[in-house]
């Protein structure tokens, strides 16, 4: 009793089977157990914060429904990219209006990815059905987008798909903490990673092939259909209590009330004064600026420059995509486990490492056209390097984040580095391509931005101590464990 005295007044997000609190039962000698505090009436469970510092009851389900959902979102995302150039001429589009569309997604996903990082880290609202509900709406979004018949529709449409992106990723990462140790972080996001490329290989390969086939149009229906039934899946996940891998746990009443009230402009200055953060985020969005030029350009520069034919050039961009994109997000992910204790801040030296021979392979992608089999090496060798970062700069930019700052400094790093990269990317080099009639030259910008990234992750490096996970944490859970054992 004494040793729950702090937890009193429903702050634990369990209850009796007599339906009162523990603070008045459990804590004044009642003898009911504890049961888990449902959510809402669904398969999965709201979990308890019994088992601190471990793998929650529920994660391999949870992070393989997150990894489909995560697949099926990039394949929605570069659906329109594999498509771009019947879209372009059946709605007559100029080079910088066909990447309007593509922009007007990520601006929607990075203004509502900010929104949606505030409303998680200050209710409690369920997030297995915001997650649901996110995967539904980009899903429908990408569906009604085949029917689009003038550039309004479409733009419309694709801004959607960015409201139900930013729903998904600014709840997913910080969630997949909250599932498993900081131990085992680092391969439980290079699993959720893999995904990506993979989502992205299908949306260019089958997007472009479909289209061949059937049109534009049922490209977009045979992407944006399989999410709609996918994101039932998700209401069957457990949800595991905020913080509980670190030590401090997401109270409902005190702990929240008191993130609430803290003015937005202390949060923001709190998440920009971690250096860490900082640096990661930094590095992110030099390499968002060079993948989404690339993503959504190099499959109609292949077709102008080496005459290829639709469907070849999708199965090309999705082949060193999906290979590059696992290849990668395993190599990146492997090599900064394995230099973990031997380097110091290995995470950030080995993924600025990795920038350099992928800017150079980049480079050789854009402007060596002589061989196309020798172009095509290049892209996917410099995709492997592109995704290496996926896994470690993730688990430092979750890692070094207070626990109730997590998902809106996860909304933040959206924010900045879409905003900042793969929104920009694509106009700018139409712009270019427009002006200068070389599409060719504006792509020179994406190797050169993933040198970008790599010194800034070079500088993490150099002048930043190593990534100190908090020493107390692991004591005041192994505390709490105490105390629910006494109260059980």
């Amino acid at each position: 009793r004494g040793g729950l005295a702090g937890f009193s007044e429903g702050r634990l997000p369990w209850r009796c089977q007599c339906d009162r609190e523990p603070s008045s039962c459990c804590i004044e000698g009642g003898h009911c157990s504890l049961q888990p505090r449902l959510s809402g009436e669904m398969g999965g469970t709201a979990l308890t914060a019994e088992r601190p510092n471990q793998r929650q009851e529920g994660a391999v389900q949870f992070l393989l429904t997150l990894s489909a959902l995560n697949l099926l979102n990039f394949a929605d995302r570069y659906v329109l990219s594999a498509v771009k150039d019947p879209v372009q001429k059946e709605l007559h589009l100029t080079d910088l209006e066909s990447s309007i569309p593509a922009g007007a997604m990520v601006f929607a996903y990075v203004i509502f990815a900010m929104m949606f990082g505030f409303l998680s880290d200050r209710t409690s609202l369920d997030r297995r059905i915001i997650l649901a509900c996110a995967a539904a709406v980009w899903s429908a979004a990408t569906t009604l987008a085949g029917l689009s018949q003038s550039f309004m529709q479409l733009l419309i449409c694709r801004s959607f798909v960015g409201i139900g992106e930013a729903a998904y990723m600014t709840i997913a990462t910080p969630m997949i903490s909250d599932f498993f140790p900081v131990a085992e972080r680092n391969a439980a996001y290079m699993v959720f990673s893999i995904a990506g490329p993979l989502g992205g290989a299908i949306g260019f390969g089958a997007g472009s092939g479909i289209a061949s086939a059937f049109g534009w149009r049922a490209a977009f229906g045979a992407c944006g259909i399989p999410g709609l039934i996918a994101a039932a899946f998700m209401l069957g996940c457990n949800d595991p209590v905020k913080g509980i891998n670190d030590g401090t746990l997401h109270l409902e009443h005190h702990a929240t009330s008191q993130s609430s009230n803290e003015e937005v402009g202390g949060v923001l200055v709190r998440i920009l004064s971690n250096q860490h953060w900082l640096a990661a985020t930094g590095g992110f969005i030099a390499n968002s600026f060079a993948i989404g030029g690339m993503a959504d350009w190099y499959e109609t520069f292949l077709i102008r420059r080496l005459d290829i034919h639709l469907s070849s050039a999708g199965l090309v961009v999705g082949v060193a995509t999906v290979i590059g994109g696992v290849g990668g997000a395993v190599l990146g992910s492997r090599t900064a486990s394995f230099f973990q204790s031997r380097w110091h801040n290995a995470y950030f030296l080995v993924c600025a490492l990795y920038t350099v021979p992928g800017a150079f392979f980049i480079c050789m992608a854009v402007n060596y056209l002589r061989n196309k089999y020798i172009t095509c090496l290049c892209l996917m060798l410099g995709e492997i390097c592109f995704f290496t970062c996926q896994a470690p700069i993730t688990t430092i930019s979750v890692s070094a984040m207070p626990v109730k700052l997590r998902a809106r400094a996860s909304g933040l790093q959206i924010f900045l580095s879409h905003i900042l990269g793969d929104i920009i990317s694509p106009p700018i080099i139409g712009l270019i391509s427009d002006n200068c009639g070389s599409l060719q030259l504006g792509l020179q910008l994406c190797w050169l931005m993933l040198l970008v990234s790599g010194f800034t992750w070079w500088c993490g490096y150099r002048c930043l101590d190593d990534l100190k996970f908090d020493d107390e944490a692991e004591e005041d859970a192994n505390h709490l464990s105490q105390e629910l054992r006494l109260v059980s």
